[in-house]
């Protein structure tokens, strides 16, 4: 199996291999009770994925676990917090939950095991998606945060090493940092990652859907123009300038359009990249469904296909908060 490095909070991948496992599972050894390991998937700061066999199920799962040199109170708790959040979930665009057992000698979640490729080496393969697939993106990433928002529950990490692309599919990955909406964890320490943190969300406060929503705005930047939008360029280093150059560079100023940086983008597009990416709170859409009707209008009067749903449903079914957004390709 194809396997990757998922840096904590890091975004970097490289091929990987057990043995930079902190714990070294050997193939078919029994890592949870009725669960054998099978790969390594990735591995973190604190914590470890592995592919595992179900023997109740007959099929793969990922099992999250922390590192063997992290088993420790404080990563258990942060276990238990994900887990807490991600349970609550069910979406087509969430991976699912199965189980865990956060008191056990070596706690764990069980997750559903996605056949996906991370958006991250999405990019680095094929580059810039055309601005047809820019939008069923967003769309499709929208839809999920406007169902983990309803939840009561904050990403706080949305970013193409956590986004899988199965087929025409995009699922939102590793509710590690979740919060519920209002929650904060430190009042001085961020915690993301640095390229996709929204202004408020470095400077510690309480966590809110304003927050995923600049997130997604960067990563709709980044797949738009295959550039990170915050990111510390070369010449910006303090060691090549006179002037101390902040770590996050969406605390400085505002970024320049996309239009700017990709001239051909379809400007209605552009404009929603624009406006999620807004340093002022109040000037980005509001919430999750405000993002989704955004970006279906964005979308080109021309094109062939439509939006995720049939026509109807952006009257009757966006309009009324909290219900489920119907799957793109229905019945027939």
């Amino acid at each position: 199996m194809n396997t990757e490095l998922a840096s904590d909070h890091a975004g970097d991948e490289h091929e990987l291999s057990v043995e930079d496992s902190t714990w070294h599972f050997v193939e078919g050894v029994e890592i949870a009770p009725g669960y054998y390991a099978w790969d390594l998937l990735s591995i973190g700061r604190r914590f470890e994925m592995w592919i595992a066999w179900c023997a109740s199920r007959l099929t793969p799962v990922c099992v999250k676990l922390p590192r063997k040199d992290e088993l420790n109170a404080r990563t258990v708790a942060a276990l238990r917090r994900e887990y807490q959040a991600a349970s609550s979930m069910s979406h087509p665009a969430i991976p699912r939950v199965f189980e865990a057992n956060i008191d056990a000698d070596v706690p764990y979640i069980i997750h559903e095991f996605i056949e996906g490729k991370p958006l991250s080496l999405v990019l680095d393969d094929d580059g810039k998606f055309d601005p047809h697939d820019v939008i069923f993106l967003g769309l499709q990433l929208a839809a999920a945060l406007r169902h983990v928002h309803n939840q009561g529950y904050v990403h706080l990490d949305l970013k193409p090493a956590n986004v899988s692309i199965r087929g025409d599919r995009a699922l939102l990955l590793d509710f590690d940092i979740a919060l519920p909406i209002g929650g904060q964890r430190s009042t001085t320490k961020p915690r993301g990652t640095r390229h996709y943190m929204a202004p408020e969300q470095i400077r510690c406060e309480p966590a809110q859907p304003s927050m995923d929503l600049f997130a997604l705005g960067t990563l709709l930047y980044e797949v738009a123009s295959n550039q990170k939008a915050f990111r510390l360029d070369t010449a910006d280093e303090p060691s090549h300038s006179s002037q101390e150059v902040h770590p996050y560079r969406q605390i400085q100023a505002p970024i320049a359009s996309i239009g700017e940086l990709v001239p051909d983008l379809v400007p209605s597009i552009a404009a929603v990249i624009d406006a999620l990416m807004a340093i002022d709170v109040a000037a980005r859409p509001a919430t999750a469904d405000d993002t989704i009707k955004l970006l279906e209008a964005a979308l080109p009067p021309d094109e062939e296909e439509g939006p995720l749903w049939p026509a109807w449903v952006t009257d009757t079914v966006l309009s009324k908060p909290g219900r489920p957004l119907p799957i793109r390709n229905g019945p027939g």
